[in-house]
């Protein structure tokens, strides 16, 4: 694989997301395969930002901490800039007065040998008459002749983000036009693109709402909370064409009942929060298992405690969607891990939800949920929509027992209101019939509610193995994002490296584990207490010799997963390495 890196350094409010939005647009047109992630402090303005962009010849998943090209916007920019270029490289840099913001910035340049080249936006933008706002488009045209990147699409994917807004799209053309007068002192040759121009450029946020509507969720109920917020802002700009009903509520616990509500009287429908928001959820959760209705929530994660790092991404809240609620019953926690996971899981999320009818917690991360990555086209209508309902001409035979005993633990469904189907669904413990009930009789209902997990483990799938695991020299297993930065590694690390990957979390398929040695195997989870590893050893036993740990809130990268496999290699016990 070739590839490619570059990294765009300024302040919250420099417009890098937009400038990462319309250069990974233009690299995509060369045929390149694109990933791409913003790091950003919790601020609307100020503090460092960076978009990293990775392209490349073949699919590619993880960025590169360390870049062939480094562009700095302001003061911030020129700060990080110089540590992110690996040597060799090249600096594009837009700060006024940089010889007194840094005198030593060249010095530390030449050092590393990168070339470095400059744009005076402060006498371009006076020049012309534009605010310093458009500083950035400066940049990012000088950084198009650099790249020889299509000048004609270029202004086109620019007059289509800024259409609606005429007098900066004015603005932004007079800077493309004024920096293509002349040649920049430096070109950089790409990869060569041979990637369908039919692919998607798309994050998880996106593909998880569009995987809602094919499995027809007809209602979306939430309230904005980082990083999770998108697909709400997805779904309301699309609903005028879906037809989906689209609220934003008050607070977390009225969007989880108004999620259940609907569930209940028959509207398949969904929500999405992040862990704070959840932990407001839970006792909507446990009032799912017990009225037994299904209940699909998105929980995307962040580093916490508290409101810890609201902007940045961990693995973190894998036991909270696991024990939430009080009392026990019966649930499922899956994870996606990219674009085109996240499309098919929701689907068979809500299916499994209402067949089970059970809470299904979908695990998502900050890293996946807004990392934009070039996927294939999704795959339509291969996900059946499966209510779990019985025909209206059997309720009657149901005698309205809708919580009846049965094998698998799942009784008949039907919609309130059905003729002939009254039944009530009852919060406090119940009869068969869903009426109150305290005898000694309700240890079989919670027994029946329980049984459920055992029918569910029946249905889901084995986790997907990537490589060859009798023939690899090492193993990892994960969940999550942690696919695309193993699979990145498999190419480039000098072992042989197999990798098994976990969709499915809870309940746990377990029979994997004793086919694995546990002397070659190893974890890989972002989070501080090895919330997967506990999982694995508290249901199969089992417990690997090695164990990494990413705890800083950063995304797992294909080189963390290297410098891990160079690590382990003189490592002769079990060991927990901590980043």
């Amino acid at each position: 694989m070739n590839r490619f890196s570059l990294q765009i350094h300024g302040e919250s409010g420099m417009g890098l997301e937009s400038m990462g939005e319309i250069l990974m647009a233009c690299l995509k047109n060369l045929g390149l395969y694109v990933v791409s992630e913003r790091e950003y402090p919790s601020l609307i303005k100020g503090g460092h930002a960076c978009v990293y962009i990775t392209v490349a010849d073949q699919l590619v998943r993880s960025i590169d901490r360390v870049c062939d090209l480094g562009i700095g916007l302001g003061r911030e920019g020129l700060d990080h800039v110089s540590n992110s270029v690996k040597s060799g490289g090249t600096v594009l840099l837009a700060c006024d007065r940089w010889e007194r913001a840094d005198p030593d910035f060249a010095q530390k340049l030449a050092e590393k040998n990168i070339s470095f080249d400059t744009i005076d936006s402060g006498a371009i933008l006076e020049l012309l008459g534009i605010g310093a706002l458009f500083a950035n488009m400066l940049v990012l045209a000088r950084l198009v002749q650099m790249l020889g990147l299509d000048r004609v699409h270029f202004q086109s994917q620019v007059s289509q983000k800024f259409g609606k807004k005429p007098v900066a799209l004015q603005s932004n053309l007079a800077c493309i036009q004024h920096v293509f007068l002349q040649s920049p002192d430096y070109f950089i040759e790409l990869p060569v693109g041979n990637a369908n121009p039919e692919h998607l450029l798309i994050d998880g946020n996106t593909a998880l709402a569009l995987g809602a509507i094919h499995a027809g969720v007809r209602a979306y109920y939430a309230y904005p909370m980082s990083p999770s917020s998108s697909i709400l802002s997805y779904l309301a700009r699309v609903a005028p064409s879906t037809g989906m009903i689209i609220k934003q509520a008050e607070d977390e616990i009225t969007a989880v009942q108004m999620t259940l509500g609907s569930n209940h009287m028959g509207t398949r429908a969904l929500t999405a929060t992040s862990g704070g928001g959840f932990d407001l959820m839970t006792e909507t959760v446990s009032l799912a298992g017990m009225i037994e209705t299904p209940l699909t929530i998105i929980l995307a994660q962040r580093p916490g405690p508290a409101t810890g790092l609201p902007t940045w991404t961990a693995q973190g809240d894998l036991n909270l969607a696991i024990y939430s609620g009080h009392g026990e019953f019966a649930r499922l926690v899956v994870s996606v891990s990219d674009p085109g996971d996240a499309f098919l899981l929701i689907q068979y999320a809500l299916n499994l939800a209402e067949i089970v009818q059970i809470p299904v917690i979908v695990l998502t991360e900050k890293t996946i949920a807004e990392r934009k990555m070039t996927v294939p086209q999704f795959e339509q209508n291969t996900i059946s929509i499966v209510r779990g309902l019985i025909s209206t001409d059997s309720i009657a035979s149901q005698k309205h027992a809708r919580y009846v005993l049965t094998d698998t633990g799942i009784s008949p469904r039907w919609f309130p209101g059905t003729p002939g189907g009254a039944f009530f669904a009852n919060g406090d413990e119940h009869d068969e019939r869903g009426n109150i009930d305290e005898s000694e009789n309700t240890a079989n209902i919670a027994q029946k509610r329980i049984k459920k997990a055992e029918y569910l483990l029946s249905l889901l799938p084995d986790p997907e193995i990537y490589g060859n695991v009798s023939n690899a020299d090492h193993i990892i297993i994960g969940f999550g994002s942690t696919k695309n930065a193993v699979l990145d590694a498999q190419s480039l690390a000098k072992i042989t490296v197999a990798y098994i990957h976990f969709s499915y979390l809870f309940p746990l398929k377990t029979e994997i584990f004793s086919q694995l040695d546990p002397a070659k195997c190893s974890i890989v989870e972002s989070n501080q207490t090895g919330q997967f590893a506990q999982l694995i050893f508290s249901q199969a036993g089992w417990k690997p010799r090695h164990h990494y740990l990413q705890t800083n809130g950063r995304s797992l990268e294909y080189t963390d997963v290297l410098v891990f496999l160079t690590s382990i290699a003189t490592i002769t016990k079990p060991q927990k390495i901590q980043l």
